[in-house]
């Protein structure tokens, strides 16, 4: 597009481009550098991508601040929406890290201070960012920091145009609250979202390995558990730590870090006489344990041994005995009993029009799909069911026998099947994805609920609101139409199949199976402490074969 004059600005030469938009340099009429940021031919087109584009220069256009990327004007060109911005020559801080390393807590405070100017501003002309990260600040030749990318921005009196289901920002980077319900976000988003990124910059690398973790590990992972200040300078950890809070109304932000204490540290007398004095005790316990190791045991204490191995041997034999000639048997048929048969029939399987808005991408495009019969569990494999096959139980909420069984990866449900089919002679398994949705959706029994039985959610699910943050016992909800319990909610099922967020456009028609290869695993139904867009028939997930969760279990499928 070289020598290409948009609205009286030629462009000089091309800066970059983005997913949705190109970079050109130009010039103002009065010989200033300026950027021309022209939408993607392609998505011009689409009107909900286009009102998202226009909506940044709106945005930015209202937000007149120096630590702000100014808007200069919004046009057209051949079609395209063109917004003409400040010209910024410099480098973004993604890139500045990735290319020299972790910052100095020095640098970085002087990046503080101007990042959170910026976000107050915002913040007080009703703007939330929503997508703060590193590489949405920009650091300039001469140092000073620019906030960028309000594409995905929201007015905190109404909520702006987005894509249609997409769940917006950058995955490492959002809040507990972003990924439960994305639209439901206040400025508190934004300073979780800067504590992250000076976690990123201070300590040179991204908060989670996406090279390692499936978005849905490091999705539950935010959630859940804190994130490890360990290795940021111990000055900034206060500060961090208080961005970081998991409830966004206990969440602060700084206006500047914690200043280095200029004295060095002095350890005195009386510390070092404790010191001493604690050491010199260790050694004391020490030697009295070792003494206590190395002296032979009276003969009474062989003979009380003896017992006690002998009484655990008998235990174990009667143990034993009673698991395979009465327990497994009757568990054998209760799994046989709660078998239900779908019968194979045709459907259209992602986002069907029940749905509503609440879609998300890897849900489309919407396809026919073939299936024969199948079997699936009437309810999901609980903790005492596991415990039966595999001896013991790994779930968090260990004491309830008929809840489903948690902290259960891809791989530990494939040891459970083959010892469950070496004991029965069966060839249970996990469903295809196209199964559980069917099944899910109700069969040729279906009634078009946008949940599993239901359009209300409570009925027929546990999820985040009213789930206690706990799982249930299976089967006390509402069944869907085919009878089946728990397909919405309480916790996270696996499918066989790989995941692929592309795989709707190529999949096959009759009984798809997925991808032949891929890194993690698909997950259905969402769990009991997710939002209600998670719990819908439609709604796809994944996770590595190896994830471990408090909300990730699973039923069982096999031949009619």
């Amino acid at each position: 597009m070289n020598g290409i004059k948009i609205n009286g600005y030629e462009i000089k030469r091309k800066l970059g481009e983005g997913g949705m938009a190109e970079v050109f340099y130009t010039e103002t009429q009065l010989g200033s550098p300026a950027a021309l940021k022209v939408l993607r031919p392609e998505l011009s087109a689409v009107e909900n991508l286009r009102l998202r584009f226009e909506q940044e220069a709106q945005v930015m256009a209202k937000l007149s601040h120096p630590n702000i990327r100014r808007v200069l004007d919004i046009t057209e060109h051949d079609s395209r929406p063109v917004i003409l911005m400040e010209y910024l020559s410099g480098q973004d801080l993604g890139a500045y890290v990735q290319e020299r390393g972790a910052l100095s807590p020095e640098i970085a405070t002087a990046l503080w201070e101007q990042a959170v100017s910026a976000l107050q501003f915002a913040h007080s002309e009703g703007i939330i960012h929503r997508d703060v990260k590193p590489s949405n600040f920009f650091l300039t030749d001469t140092g000073s920091l620019k906030l960028l990318d309000f594409g995905i921005a929201k007015a905190a009196d109404q909520l702006v145009q987005t894509m249609t289901g997409q769940q917006m920002g950058t995955v490492l980077y959002m809040s507990p609250e972003q990924i439960k319900d994305p639209k439901r976000v206040t400025k508190a988003t934004d300073y979780y979202s800067l504590g992250v990124t000076f976690h990123h910059l201070l300590t040179g690398q991204p908060p989670y390995d996406i090279t390692k973790a499936s978005r849905f590990a490091i999705q539950t992972k935010i959630i859940q558990e804190e994130l490890d200040l360990f290795k940021v300078p111990v000055r900034w950890r206060d500060c961090l730590s208080a961005c970081l809070e998991k409830k966004p109304a206990r969440r602060q932000l700084y206006k500047q870090v914690k200043k280095s204490p200029s004295n060095k540290s002095v350890v005195h007398q009386s510390d070092l006489t404790l010191i001493e004095e604690t050491e010199e005790k260790v050694s004391e316990k020490k030697s009295l344990l070792n003494s206590q190791i190395t002296t032979k045991p009276p003969t009474s204490i062989w003979v009380t041994l003896g017992l006690i191995a002998l009484f655990a041997s008998a235990v174990s034999f009667i143990y034993v005995w009673f698991i395979e000639n009465e327990y497994q048997p009757a568990f054998i048929q209760e799994l046989e009993r709660n078998m239900v048969r779908v019968e194979g029939s045709t459907f259209m399987m992602g986002c069907t029009s029940e749905q509503g808005d609440d879609c998300f991408d890897d849900e489309e495009p919407t396809h026919r799909i073939e299936l024969g019969s199948y079997q699936i569990g009437k309810y999901e494999v609980t903790q005492a069911q596991w415990e039966a096959i595999m001896g013991s139980n790994p779930s968090k909420f260990s004491d309830c026998p008929t809840c489903p069984v948690e902290q259960v990866s891809w791989d530990d449900v494939q040891d459970f099947l083959k010892k469950l089919n070496s004991l029965t002679g069966r060839r249970y398994r996990l469903p295809t994805e196209a199964e559980w949705e069917y099944a899910a959706r109700g069969g040729n029994s279906s009634q078009g609920y946008k949940y599993s039985g239901s359009n209300t959610l409570g009925t027929v699910g546990w999820y985040g609101g009213n789930s206690g943050n706990e799982t249930h016992p299976v089967g006390q909800k509402t069944s869907n139409e085919l009878g089946l319990y728990d397909m919405t909610g309480n916790v996270w099922e696996w499918c066989s199949d790989w995941y692929n967020s592309d795989y709707y456009n190529s999949s096959p028609v009759r009984n798809p199976k997925g991808p032949t290869t891929g890194s993690s695993r698909v997950l259905r139904g969402g769990g009991w402490h997710f939002n209600s867009r998670f719990c819908r028939t439609s709604n796809r997930s994944s996770g590595s074969s190896g994830d471990h969760g408090d909300n990730l279990g699973f039923r069982l499928a096999a031949a009619p």
